[in-house]
C-alpha cells in the first residue's frame, strides 16, 4: 500500500481527499500546515507528497524545498486554488512532479497520483501494473485504456440496450467474444441465456429444424455466431427464415421472444463479396464493431496483463511488479495471437510459482527475439514518459493569447538554467 502525505490548510479539503484516497486504497497521513508536514516527514516514510501551494506561514513551494533537502527522490504534486502560474512554475523548478489547479475532477488527481508513483517505480527499474490502469471502465470487464477500445466501448454502451443485431469483426484472439458478452450484459436480456455457436465446427450443415432448436434455446436471450463466415449460404438462409417466423408468431410481444443476433468474423470478411447472402448481410448491416489488433493498441497491453494477474491471484497485494525491460518487450512485440496470446504468456508466468518480480527470463524466448533489441532506459526517457506536467499544460492552454504569452515568459524566466527535471514547453 502506497503512503501519501497530504497537506492543505482547508479542513474540508483534507477530510474529503483523505476519505477518497483511502477508498482508492492509499494510506493517507494528513497535515494542515507546512510546519506540521515537516514534523511528520521522514525520509523513506512516504511514497508521495501532495500539497497545496497557498498556505501560511509556510507555503507549498517552501515546503517542497525543505522536503527536497531531506529526500531528493520523493515525487511531489502541488495544488493551487489560485491562477498563479508563477508559484506553480517555481514549484516545477524545485522538482515538483506536476501541478493541479482547483477545482479539479477527482479522477484527474487519481491519474496524476498514479503517474507520479509509476514514475517513482520506473526509476527503480520496475513497474507496479496497478498504476498503469486508469479509471475508465466498460461493460463485461473489457480493458479499454487505448483510444480504439474506448471507441468500441462507446458503441457497446450505445447499442447494448437495443435489440439491434451486431457484427463484430477482428482477428482471432482480439476479444470478439468478450465484446459479444459485454453487449449481452449491457442489454435488457442480460438475465437470459447467451448461446454461442461455433460456426467453423466440423459436421453437417445446419437445417431449418436445427436452427429452430437453437433459436428456442436462446429464446429472449442472445445468439452469438462465432466465425459466422463459415456458415454455408443455405445455412444462412435457413437461420434468417426461422428468425422471421419467430418474429411473425410473436407479433408485438414484449419482451421479444426471438433472440438477439450477434456474430463475429475476420476483419477482411466484410470486404469480400458473396460471403454472406443478402438477407443475412442485411441483418448485420446497421451495427458493425471493428476490434483493432493488440499490436495497434499498445496502451492496453500492460493493463491487460494486470487484469490477467488480478484474475488469477487471490490477493491484489500479491500482484508481481514487472521489470521495465519486460514492459518494453511486451509493448514492442507484435502479438499475432492478440489478447489470447498475452493471456497464455500471463498464465505461463504465474505457473512458474507466482514470482514477486517478473524479469526477462520468464518470457518465452520467441517473444524476446521478435521484440528486437531493447535500448537502455535513461532517466531522461522516463521523464519524457511520465513527467509531462499535464496539469501545467492544461492551465496554460486555457488562457487567451496575450495571457498565455505572459505566463510562458514567466515560466521561461523561472526555468532559465533549471535542472533536467523541469517540465517541457506547453506546446510539446
Amino acid at each position: 500500500m502506497y503512503r501519501i502525505l497530504l497537506v492543505d490548510d482547508t479542513t474540508t479539503t483534507i477530510r474529503y481527499l483523505d476519505r477518497v484516497l483511502n477508498i482508492w486504497g492509499f494510506d493517507v497521513v494528513s497535515a494542515s500546515s507546512g510546519n506540521e508536514a515537516l514534523d511528520l516527514f521522514k525520509p523513506g516514510a512516504f511514497d508521495l507528497l501532495v500539497t497545496d501551494i497557498h498556505m501560511e506561514p509556510m507555503n507549498g513551494v517552501e515546503l517542497l524545498k525543505q522536503v527536497r533537502l531531506r529526500d531528493a527522490d520523493i515525487p511531489v504534486i502541488v495544488v493551487s486554488g489560485y491562477q498563479d502560474v508563477g508559484s506553480a512554475a517555481q514549484a516545477m523548478k524545485e522538482g515538483a512532479f506536476d501541478y493541479i489547479e482547483k477545482p479539479f475532477h477527482i479522477n484527474e488527481l487519481l491519474a496524476t497520483i498514479k503517474r507520479a508513483l509509476a514514475y517513482q517505480q520506473a526509476l527503480k527499474g520496475a513497474m507496479d501494473l496497478a498504476l498503469v490502469v486508469g479509471s475508465y471502465h466498460c461493460f463485461g470487464g473489457i480493458v479499454a485504456e487505448s483510444a480504439p477500445m474506448r471507441e468500441v466501448c462507446a458503441v457497446i454502451q450505445r447499442v447494448g440496450p437495443t435489440d439491434a443485431s451486431a457484427l463484430i469483426t477482428g482477428e482471432k484472439g482480439a476479444g470478439r467474444t468478450r465484446v459479444a458478452r459485454a453487449i449481452h450484459e449491457a442489454s435488457p436480456r442480460k438475465d437470459r441465456l447467451l448461446v454461442a455457436i461455433e460456426c467453423d465446427a466440423p459436421g453437417s450443415a445446419r437445417t431449418s429444424a436445427d436452427w429452430r432448436e437453437v433459436l428456442e434455446t436462446a429464446r429472449e436471450g442472445t445468439l452469438f455466431l462465432r466465425e459466422a463466415h463459415h456458415l454455408l449460404h443455405p445455412e444462412q438462409d435457413a437461420l434468417i427464415d426461422q428468425l422471421r417466423k419467430i418474429h411473425e408468431d410473436a407479433g408485438d410481444k414484449t419482451p421479444p421472444s426471438a433472440p438477439r443476433l450477434l456474430a463475429s468474423t475476420g476483419p477482411a470478411t466484410v470486404e469480400k463479396a458473396g460471403v454472406f447472402v443478402p438477407d443475412f448481410a442485411a441483418e448485420f448491416a446497421a451495427v458493425q464493431i471493428a476490434i483493432a489488433p493488440l499490436r495497434r493498441r499498445q496502451a492496453d497491453i500492460l493493463p491487460l496483463l494486470h487484469h490477467m494477474f488480478t484474475r488469477a491471484i487471490v490477493s491484489p497485494q500479491e500482484n508481481p511488479t514487472v521489470d521495465m525491460t519486460v514492459c518494453m518487450i511486451l509493448e514492442r512485440y507484435q502479438w499475432p495471437g492478440n489478447v489470447a496470446e498475452l493471456d497464455a504468456v500471463a498464465r505461463d508466468i504465474l505457473a512458474a510459482g507466482q514470482p514477486r518480480h517478473i524479469q526477462k527470463n520468464l518470457l518465452p524466448r520467441a517473444i524476446i527475439e521478435k521484440a528486437g533489441d531493447i535500448p537502455a532506459i535513461s532517466d531522461a526517457d522516463l521523464r519524457k514518459e511520465f513527467m509531462f506536467c499535464e496539469g501545467m499544460k492544461r492551465f496554460i492552454s486555457g488562457k487567451g493569447k496575450q495571457e498565455t504569452e505572459r505566463l510562458m515568459n514567466a515560466v521561461r524566466r523561472i526555468h532559465h538554467g533549471a535542472s533536467a527535471v523541469s517540465p517541457p514547453a506547453a506546446s510539446s
